[in-house]
């Protein structure tokens, strides 16, 4: 009979079972019994691991122990293979990092290898963190966002799940929160520089995910491609025309002729229909500028373009000196404390530049001196210097100069101090140590006055 069914087994009843007293046991008999022991041990399991399973097996509540880790599809999971899944394992970064080998879901990547593939164990998906710097190599096999490699920082996160053949990145957030770059794209903040033409703006193209861009050229602009939705913030650097039209619907009804410095803001009220909402002319920012001194003539009203100021609030020093005699100093004395870079918007535009700060020079009736240049030119645009009369004795300098753009590119201005003899200059502070927290700092600012 074999087994019963519940894995019980029983000896079939015949002239051999039970043996009784008297009774002739057949040979019929003796091979049905020996039949039916050969099908119940060929139902058994045998421990080498020879039987292959016929069915599913019923644990009857009782465990199996001593199993060996799973290692590839198909094998069974230990307890602490199962729930290791919530476990984050460190992984150092190589160029083929293999993330689905790892027996967790969870990986710290470290290291600073650039990574150009996440290898071919496709158990995903995977949630990884990177602890540094590295470079995530874009390729069909290793799929990033935006289709462009990724620059990892500290504490960034990912998701990554298998695709055919690799791996793709399908989520990225930055430990910044600042988004992932995109190949070919500038960060919203960005202003860039479109020309006009005569007829059609792509903004689509050239200005896809920036809100600040820069018109520059003198001609017609008739439409601009662009999505619904979208607002950007425009600055003219030339005389472009605005054409009111069923594609530019202008706040005045008319055709807009702007001039160099003008703003205003496209809002796209449908794809590639924008209504322009407000415009400022550069014209109705007027500064005063005061008379001239112990002149008798008339104020003189310019336009204010633009300011820009940069600032050290950290303390410096330096033992570079700029010698007290009657030479203008040179990009090569002193030393270099705060740059501002600055873009003139015209290139006749008046730029008057301001520096100030507070130092101090270790030796005592030191003459100190702050100094402006501009980019890489020897010579320095102005100065202002004062004697120290005592050691650490804190002097308040200030320099001015004003001179025309030049250029429409950007220009770097230089701070640079010394002591006119040898000993140690501090600058926000004396001795080496800032004084007042930061509140008394190193400035440059940069005025822009249109023509």
């Amino acid at each position: 009979m074999s087994r019963n069914g519940s894995g019980g087994y029983s000896l079939p009843v015949n002239t051999w079972n039970p043996a009784t007293t008297g009774v002739s046991a057949t040979v019929t008999d003796w091979q049905a019994l020996i039949n039916d022991i050969a099908t119940a041990m060929q139902q058994s399991v045998s421990s080498d691991g020879q039987t292959a399973m016929t069915g599913n097996l019923a644990m009857g509540n009782n465990k199996l122990t001593g199993l060996s880790a799973g290692t590839a599809t198909g094998h069974s999971l230990r307890w602490e293979q199962l729930f290791s899944q919530g476990t984050i394992a460190n992984l150092a970064s190589a160029t083929t990092t293999d993330i689905g080998a790892q027996n967790t879901s969870f990986l710290n990547i470290t290291g600073t290898t650039t990574i150009t593939g996440f290898g071919s164990n496709f158990n995903g998906p995977r949630y990884l963190v990177f602890a540094g710097i590295l470079t995530l190599t874009h390729s069909a096999t290793l799929v990033c966002p935006g289709a462009a490699n990724i620059t990892t920082a500290a504490n960034d996160s990912a998701i990554a799940i298998p695709i055919s053949g690799g791996w793709q990145i399908v989520a990225y957030q930055k430990s910044s929160g600042l988004p992932v770059s995109i190949a070919g794209l500038s960060p919203r903040a960005t202003r860039i520089d479109i020309a006009s033409v005569a007829g059609t703006v792509d903004l689509t193209t050239n200005a896809p995910l920036t809100d600040d861009i820069r018109i520059t050229g003198a001609l017609a602009i008739t439409a601009f491609t662009v999505a619904i939705g979208r607002v950007l913030r425009v600055t003219a650097s030339g005389a472009h025309t605005l054409t009111n039209n069923a594609n530019i619907v202008t706040n005045t009804g008319a055709n807009i002729v702007c001039a160099a410095g003008d703003s205003y803001m496209l809002r796209a009220t449908a794809a590639n229909t924008v209504e322009v909402i407000g415009f400022v002319a550069a014209a109705s920012l007027v500064t005063p500028l005061p008379l001239s001194r112990g002149g008798t003539g008339s104020a003189v009203t310019r336009q204010l373009a633009q300011t820009s100021t940069a600032t050290r609030t950290t303390v410096g020093t330096g033992t570079t000196q700029i010698p007290g005699d009657d030479s203008i100093p040179q990009i090569t004395e002193g030393d270099e404390y705060l740059t501002i870079s600055f873009t003139p918007v015209n290139a006749s535009s008046t730029l008057k530049i301001r520096a100030s700060c507070t130092a101090a020079h270790s030796v005592a009736g030191v003459g100190l001196v702050l100094a402006i240049f501009q980019d890489a030119i020897a010579n320095a645009l102005a100065v202002d210097w004062a004697t120290t009369p005592q050691i650490s004795y804190c002097v308040p300098l200030n320099a001015y100069h004003e001179m025309t753009a030049g250029t429409t590119s950007a220009i770097t201005f230089r701070l640079r101090l010394g002591g006119n003899a040898a000993g140690t200059t501090t600058v926000n502070g004396a001795t080496g140590a800032r004084l007042y927290g930061g509140v008394g700092l190193l400035r440059i600012t940069v005025d822009e006055y249109l023509p």
